[in-house]
């Protein structure tokens, strides 16, 4: 019992990392379709990564917001991309594409 609980361990993690590179990968083949000159979405890419990784180096920093918001700050990928979506609306969507 014990060596199938140890492997099951193992082969979840493996699959997770499987799963968090694939969703890594697609968001970076979607990045190749994004312009990047002549607007704010190098900002926004940077900010966005930057600030999404820190429940994932820094799980405490949000301990002390409301537990509504908790629940949107504590996940990386939500964070980020909660951000992205707020800072393309803020800096991308009052200008029209050129």
């Amino acid at each position: 019992n014990v060596r199938f609980e140890t492997r099951a361990g193992f082969n979840i993690g493996g699959v997770a990392v499987v799963m968090f590179a694939m969703v890594a990968a697609v968001g970076a083949q979607n990045l190749r379709a994004v312009e990047f000159s002549g607007n704010h979405n190098t900002f926004i890419v940077a900010v966005a990564l930057g600030v999404g990784l820190l429940p994932a180096f820094a799980p405490d920093i949000f301990k002390h917001f409301p537990t509504w918001l908790q629940t949107i700050c504590g996940s990386s990928i939500t964070l980020a991309a909660v951000l992205a979506f707020a800072l393309n609306l803020l800096f991308n969507a009052a200008t029209p594409p050129s």
